[in-house]
């Protein structure tokens, strides 16, 4: 079997990392992979081993002129959807792919256009990743402001703002952003604690998160010293990073703070800059609080972890993850904006062990999960 991967939306290394592990799981079973990325680039840097062939992902470019975000069908404006006019060519550029490729089937990570022009080539299609990348058909018209009242009406047009460009560019085969998400089935790589729309268990079959990219990382030592060791991952000089930085040299407590840009910082008292890949997983576990932006990775490994979270959220995305953690009591939030005062106590108090109780429940539930037997058990599904 000759599966496209395909990525057309997002920055991050968790799309890639999701793809790379199913994409080993179907060539260890004989199957080829072929990964139409957004970053042909990052892709050959980071984890081009793990695929059989790289192309170029078509992706849409121009400006969108769209209502605030408030479905998913405003996210994927940015992918072409707002209009028929944008959609066409794009969903044109894909199928030429195809005929380039000659996939089986199409895998689709943050990919709606390339599930669209799959649809329309009659090509079997399935969607993976987080419920904000890969939602279900209940929760297209679902708000992705859940803390701020939005009237039904609302929410049921912005919900169908993609419909009509979505019928005209199938010529009628696909009715509605409903109907393409139906007839591709999903592969939910998150856990009910990370889902973005909170939905009911039984709904969803989790398939648990797959890790980011496993390429070479390296365990650091932390720096000596008292107090709770505190792993952070964000930037260290841009939006909250300074004020969060007089904090933790405020407390005192040591530190190790990854992040790629980070080459150049000098160590601050007990606090260590990373910008090498560090061994998350294994920092995580010698770690009594994470600091971080709420990445849908990093926060799944920190859950499985047991370890307590102080969140501050840059992107819609992270806001509404962040918000889900807090609710459930395993996480506690800071704006952007939050004060040097404003991260101590929540430091503080995440150290006194405010997350603790509800956090062993759930770190529990996961404590044998394996990542590569779950990305296995997809590559069963799609050859299946």
């Amino acid at each position: 079997m000759h599966v496209l991967a395909t990525w057309e939306l997002g920055r991050g290394y968790g799309h890639l990392g999701i793809l790379a592990r199913v994409s080993q799981a179907l060539r260890a079973a004989g199957h080829r992979v072929t990964f139409a990325a957004r970053y042909p680039e990052t892709v050959a840097a980071t984890c081009a081993g793990d695929f059989d062939a790289l192309a170029a992902a078509p992706r849409f470019a121009g400006p969108v002129a769209r209502a605030e975000t408030l479905t998913y069908a405003q996210v994927i404006a940015d992918g072409g959807f707002a209009a028929s006019g944008a959609l066409r060519p794009l969903a044109a550029q894909w199928r030429a792919l195809f005929d380039d490729v000659q996939p089986d089937a199409v895998l689709a990570e943050h990919a709606p256009a390339s599930l669209l022009a799959a649809r329309i080539a009659g090509l079997p299609a399935w969607r993976i990743g987080s419920s904000f990348i890969a939602p279900g058909v209940h929760d297209i018209a679902a708000s992705l402001l859940p803390w701020r009242p939005v009237p039904d009406d609302v929410l049921a047009r912005q919900a169908g703002s993609a419909d009509g460009a979505i019928r005209q560019v199938s010529g009628g085969t696909v009715e509605s952003l409903a109907d393409l998400l139906a007839g591709a089935p999903r592969f939910a790589t998150t856990w009910p604690e990370l889902d973005h729309f909170a939905a009911p268990v039984p709904e969803v079959a989790f398939r648990g998160d797959l890790g980011g990219l496993q390429g070479a990382s390296a365990a650091v030592d932390w720096p000596e010293g008292k107090g709770a060791r505190v792993l952070v991952y964000m930037p260290p000089s841009a939006g909250p990073g300074p004020a969060l930085r007089a904090a933790l040299q405020r407390l005192g407590w040591p530190v190790l703070w990854h992040w790629p840009g980070a080459a150049g910082q000098e160590a601050e008292g007990r606090l260590r800059f990373c910008p090498e890949p560090i061994d998350l997983s294994r920092q995580a576990g010698e770690a009594r609080i994470f600091v971080g932006r709420a990445g849908h990775g990093a926060s799944a490994l920190m859950l499985r972890a047991g370890l307590p979270q102080l969140l501050v959220p840059d992107t819609l995305e992270a806001l509404l993850l962040s918000y889900r953690l807090r609710q459930a009591g395993l996480a506690l939030t800071r704006p952007s904006d939050a004060t040097t005062e404003e991260f101590v106590r929540a430091l503080e108090q995440l150290a006194a062990g405010l997350c603790d109780d509800r956090l062993r429940q759930v770190s529990c539930k996961y404590l044998e999960y394996d990542p590569d037997h779950s990305a296995r058990t997809i590559a069963t599904d799609i050859a299946g």
